[in-house]
């Protein structure tokens, strides 16, 4: 089986190398490895994925769609994009105008959120993402809520964003951290908790648990 690894230029790093053995093409790049099982992990190929215009935008994320047709990537800046792996080819891109909330969840700063079975989801602030570029307000709104929503992606590989669950934040800084999707097995009818853990620069914070976050399916 092929396995997708996010590349993306780091100019600290660069310096650490020979100027002869630095990259000449700093934008972001997806990485193909083939895992042979007993043969081991071989790498296969790199494809730049980041457009021409878009430095400094930087892949953040790439994850499998739950159709298994396509790779769902994240740009920094935002941007949701469909790739067919089988003719390297975007299928759509959409750009979620929100700040989108990062959790430690199957990895550390996490914005695409996989669930149970396989689908994806993003937790978006009710602010604005700045314009590329922008310089940080000095007075920045007051974000009081966050919404998840899933990212769904048709078998012609469009994009869907489908508002999941609103909530209203007394410390947007409280609700990141460590977060997980835990089985509700005391009443074991199907559901799903959101369980996010303290976040590290507040390790006094609460844990916040979200009831049936995920519903059972019928």
């Amino acid at each position: 089986q092929d396995v997708f690894l996010s590349g993306v230029h780091s100019k600290t790093d660069a310096e650490t190398l020979p100027e002869n053995k630095r990259f000449t093409n700093t934008r972001s790049r997806l990485f193909v490895y083939r895992d042979g099982g007993a043969d081991g992990v071989h790498d296969r190929f790199g494809v730049t994925v980041e457009p021409a215009n878009g430095e400094g935008v930087g892949l953040r994320e790439v994850a499998a769609c739950r159709n298994g047709l396509y790779l769902l990537l994240l740009f920094g800046d935002g941007t949701l994009a469909t790739l067919d792996p089988d003719c390297w080819r975007f299928m759509d891109a959409v750009r979620v105008p929100n700040r989108m909330a990062t959790f430690d969840m199957d990895r550390r700063g996490a914005q695409l959120l996989r669930t149970p079975d396989g689908g994806r989801m993003i937790c978006m602030y009710d602010a604005m993402r700045p314009p590329k570029d922008a310089p940080e307000p000095a007075d920045p709104p007051k974000i009081a809520a966050a919404t998840f929503a899933w990212v769904e992606t048709g078998v012609d590989g469009r994009i869907a964003i489908r508002a999941h669950l609103k909530c209203s934040l007394n410390d947007p800084a409280s609700f990141v951290g460590p977060a997980a999707f835990v089985y509700d097995a005391r009443n074991n009818g199907g559901s799903y908790d959101l369980v996010v853990g303290p976040n590290w620069r507040k390790p006094e914070g609460a844990v916040k648990i979200v009831r049936d976050f995920l519903p059972a399916r019928p």
